[in-house]
């Protein structure tokens, strides 16, 4: 029989000793160096990155490993009366297993003392309210802190969240701080564009140890409502025009020529507004734009050597019983021939309660679905004629309904709901919004044909009253709206109602 080769080493390296001493004072200002001993070799893991020295030098150290021997290597001076931390964060471990050092530590003085005082929280994603790991959190001395500082200097003292959020930033002298986190997208301590960050806008007073609580980071907005993101030719009479959060928005198309436009709602706040027309002769095309505080008018070159995409119908079976089936056409309709277009129930043609345009460029067909039967919408070729002529190709949606015993339903009693404030309740299954209502009041709600299964509520306060979740602001100093997670899940059953209490001040006062 083969040797096994003995127990697998599951421990991490040990601390035999390290010179000088930790919580060393008088630490020399330059050409020092830091000695760690352990019990067995030791390799590091990309030091630059993973090692997290605080108030962080101008040139960082360098690390050499020799054998069972670590070494750190100052190579500039050191600021004078100043506690200095290195946490090594799992950089150190065993040669032959990876075994890594969660806990290593060290720090240092170059004055007669070791600054003892200390900041922690808890850093949360301000929209799921899900705890935020590797997040950089950072603090600067208020004095001379202006807009600038943030993106041009490194901060005075950092260190990262774990993977629960929960972070704290460990000896730090008597000082007026202001603090923020960010999560990176480049490299670097200061904070970028781009970067996700979390605001805490007043000064901290540090003395002692003090506990910022729960911090929520969210992406800065990009862009204002209204403002155009993009304007572009898609093909000979064919424009998209994407806004960010429109409201109260016009566009039109300035002079001659009939344009047939539709609305397209998409992710992030971004809708996108399409332009077609039948007229392609044109070098450019001029549009308005028109908010309650502004209009002004723009060109947009007609691409006349791209090909304009062709004609298409998208739609997608109606999977629930309270679904309406959606028909999108890819160009607004000039024809619509509806003796093409056949609806069967369980192979017998039959009316649908409600077929119908919602603008030129979206059908919709909404019918009492019975339980458990077949479907089928049937549309024959060139059922649809687009504003370029072009017909549509044939398209067949068939599917079978559920039962209602399919489904169960959430009766949810809202109690205690603060005077004048308005929230947003959303119910999530898998972390997507399947059903939502305003609530401004106590109140029941009742959501039927719900599928088997788990679902949480989550609540937005709406501070704005205006029906959507709205980010933080650096330029303006905005907190994101807050969103809060009720922790207890609902466990829906076929065929079963289920009825919750949800005691809102509760909620809003849970960490």
């Amino acid at each position: 029989m083969a040797p096994s080769g003995g127990q697998k080493d599951a421990s991490s390296p040990v601390v035999v000793s390290v010179f000088p001493q930790e919580r060393s004072t008088l630490f020399p200002l330059s050409g020092q160096e830091v000695i760690f001993v352990f019990d067995e070799f030791v390799q590091l893991k990309d030091p630059q990155k993973t090692i997290i020295m605080s108030p962080p030098p101008r040139l960082g150290p360098v690390f050499v490993v020799n054998g069972k021997v670590l070494t750190v290597l100052f190579g500039e001076s050191l600021l004078r009366n100043t506690t200095y931390s290195i946490n090594f964060s799992g950089a150190v471990s065993d040669i032959h297993e990876n075994n890594a050092i969660d806990d290593l530590n060290f720090s240092f003085s170059t004055g007669g003392f070791i600054d003892s005082n200390s900041v922690s929280g808890f850093l949360k994603n301000a929209f799921t309210a899900m705890p935020v790991g590797g997040a950089l959190v950072s603090l600067w001395p208020n004095h001379g802190f202006c807009d600038s500082t943030l993106f041009q200097t490194k901060p005075s003292y950092y260190t990262k969240t774990a993977a629960d959020g929960r972070f704290q930033i460990k000896n730090l002298p008597s000082d007026s701080f202001r603090l923020f986190a960010y999560k990176k997208t480049s490299a670097g301590l200061s904070y970028s564009v781009g970067d996700s960050l979390a605001i805490f806008t007043n000064p901290i007073l540090v003395s002692g140890d003090f506990d910022v609580g729960d911090l929520f980071i969210f992406a800065p907005q990009r862009a204002q409502p209204n403002q155009l993101l993009s304007a572009t030719s898609q093909g000979p009479g064919c424009f998209c025009l994407a806004f960010y959060r429109p409201e109260n928005l016009g566009v039109s198309v300035v002079g001659d020529g009939a344009y047939l436009s539709n609305k397209k709602t998409g992710a992030f706040g971004v809708d996108s507004f399409y332009f077609f027309s039948d007229s392609s002769t044109k070098d450019s095309v001029c549009f308005k734009i028109s908010t309650p505080d502004t209009s002004y008018v723009f060109f947009v070159a007609q691409q006349k050597k791209i090909k304009r995409p062709g004609f298409a119908l998208v739609g997608a079976a109606a999977t629930e019983l309270s679904d309406t089936i959606i028909i999108e056409l890819s160009a607004p309709k000039s024809i619509f021939n509806n003796r093409l277009v056949f609806f069967y129930e369980d192979s017998l043609e039959t009316q649908p309660l409600f077929f119908g345009f919602d603008g030129d460029s979206r059908l919709k067909l909404f019918h009492p679905w019975k339980e458990k039967t077949n479907y089928s919408l049937v549309f024959k070729d060139s059922a649809l004629l687009d504003v370029f002529g072009r017909h549509s190709p044939a398209l067949e949606i068939r599917f079978k309904s559920k039962g209602i015993k399919d489904y169960g339903s959430l009766v949810l009693n809202i109690e205690k709901t603060p005077s004048g404030a308005t929230y947003i309740l959303q119910l999530t299954k898998r972390n997507v919004v399947v059903k939502e209502a305003l609530i401004n009041g106590s109140k029941n709600l009742v959501f039927n044909y719900l599928s088997p299964g788990e679902y949480r509520v989550k609540l937005i306060k709406d501070d704005n009253k205006n029906g959507v979740w709205d980010a933080g602001d650096l330029k303006n100093g905005l907190f994101p709206e807050r969103c809060y997670i009720y922790n207890q899940p609902f466990n829906i059953r076929a065929f079963w109602d289920l009825e919750q209490s949800v005691d809102l001040d509760m909620l809003l006062n849970t960490r």
